[in-house]
C-alpha cells in the first residue's frame, strides 16, 4: 500500500466517511476512489481530483473540529443557555455555508 493510499484511508476513517461519499463529493466514480486506496490508481499531486478532495477533506476537518468543540463546551456547567444558542447558530451557519460551497 502506498503511503497516499494509507494517508486516504487515515483521513476518511478519522471523517468516517465512505467511498462512495467521498466519490460523490469530489465527483468521481466510487470505484476510482477504491483504486487509489488499494494502489491500483495513482492520485497525481497536479490532478483536480487532489484539489477537489483536498478542499472537501479540509472543511470536513474543520466541521469536525467544531463539532468536537461545541461537545466539549456544551457539557460544561457553567456554559450558560445563551452561549450554547450562539455557538448552535454559529454552527448551523458554518454547515450552511459548507453545504452551499460544496454541494452537500
Amino acid at each position: 500500500m502506498s503511503k497516499t493510499s494509507t494517508s486516504l484511508e487515515k483521513i476518511m476513517k478519522y471523517l468516517e466517511i465512505s467511498n462512495s461519499t467521498l466519490a460523490k463529493a469530489i465527483i468521481v466514480d466510487a470505484s476510482l476512489i477504491s483504486r487509489w486506496m488499494n494502489g491500483q490508481r495513482q492520485l497525481r499531486l497536479s490532478s483536480d481530483n487532489l484539489n477537489r478532495l483536498s478542499d472537501y477533506s479540509n472543511q470536513l476537518m474543520l466541521t469536525h473540529e467544531f463539532q468536537m468543540l461545541f461537545n466539549d463546551l456544551w457539557n460544561k456547567e457553567n456554559y450558560s443557555e445563551g452561549c450554547r444558542r450562539k455557538t448552535i447558530r454559529i454552527l448551523q451557519e458554518i454547515s450552511e455555508q459548507l453545504r452551499v460551497n460544496h454541494g452537500l
